[in-house]
């Protein structure tokens, strides 16, 4: 188990991206990601060979793709995951399930305004897994926070020093 990575997994708006305000038209304004500060200690989250990204939106993969290179510099470069019905009740739950069980994660950190930690540990055990886990669900009009990037590095770091 010493080898198998921690997956580190992002939404995009109200996580990544905060929801401004609505402008008055009724449509959101698109936002900037959050604080240069939070994403560098994201990115540095990153850094080990061992620990992998992957994004969990119902963005399409091309504007996930966008993203990271042009409003994130090429950081938190990762795959898009999906299930087979991205608009069913649980599926960012079993689109994460899928990726855990994919890489044979030892640990997974979870960044999502719509997160619900039960249903991801439900998902998981129906699966047969048991990675370590971490939820964070952001307050979606201030996003990831640099409170819980250091919360999540301390997690990664634990779950890479630990041989379970």
């Amino acid at each position: 188990m010493r080898d198998a990575p921690v997956l580190l997994v992002f939404d995009v708006d109200g996580t990544i991206s905060p929801l401004p305000p609505r402008d008055g038209s009724g449509e959101p304004m698109w936002a900037s990601p959050v604080s240069e500060a939070v994403l560098a200690a994201l990115h540095d989250l990153t850094t080990p060979p061992n620990v992998l990204v992957g994004w969990v939106t119902s963005w399409s993969p091309g504007m996930v793709r966008s993203l990271v290179e042009k409003r994130l510099d090429g950081r938190l470069d990762g795959r898009h995951l999906h299930d087979d019905d991205d608009w069913a009740p649980g599926w960012r739950a079993r689109a994460v399930t899928k990726e855990v069980a994919r890489v044979d994660a030892r640990a997974v950190v979870w960044f999502d305004d719509m997160a619900v930690r039960a249903t991801l540990m439900r998902t998981l055990e129906r699966a047969g897994l048991s990675p370590a886990a971490l939820v964070f669900r952001p307050d979606e009009y201030v996003g990831i926070t640099m409170r819980q990037a250091r919360r999540a590095a301390k997690f990664v770091e634990y779950a890479l020093a630990s041989v379970y």
